[in-house]
């Protein structure tokens, strides 16, 4: 005797995870951080990738492969400055942009799925900038000042 279930098998395709942004990243915002050294308040200035919803800028975005624009340069020039990549800062987050990312997302202690050479928010609130003062450039953290 035949058993028949009935059922057809489909098979289950796996969804990667959610992104919590808000949009693509397609141009910057200036974000001024406080360093304390030796008892002098230096204020630098960030250029970190953001989005321009209904007039306000939004720093939680996500950018990779195939994106454009002022965002991705300024990774790209993050990934160079403070990470020791070596990419044309282009504004095209082609395949070479999207390793220095993975390089960078592990070099910051991410793991797994984590490290996925996607810029999005827990990326950013982690990784260095290449930012200004009044007396010179350096890396510095865009998530807070010390």
């Amino acid at each position: 005797m035949k058993l028949s279930t009935g059922f057809n098998l489909l098979a289950l395709a796996t969804t990667p995870p959610v992104l919590a942004a808000d949009g693509y990243c397609t141009t910057t915002s200036l974000k001024n951080v406080n360093l304390l050294s030796n008892g002098i308040v230096t204020v630098y200035h960030l250029s970190i990738p953001a989005l321009s919803s209904s007039g306000r800028l939004n720093t939680n975005c996500i950018m990779n492969t195939g994106a454009k624009g002022a965002g991705v340069r300024e990774v790209q020039t993050a990934c160079n400055e403070c990470y020791g990549a070596n990419l044309d800062v282009d504004g095209d987050y082609g395949s070479q942009t999207k390793a220095a990312v993975k390089a960078m997302q592990k070099k910051l202690g991410l793991k797994g799925n984590d490290v996925d050479g996607i810029y999005g928010p827990q990326t950013g609130s982690l990784m260095r900038f290449y930012g200004w003062s009044s007396s010179d450039w350096r890396c510095v953290r865009a998530g807070a000042d010390a």
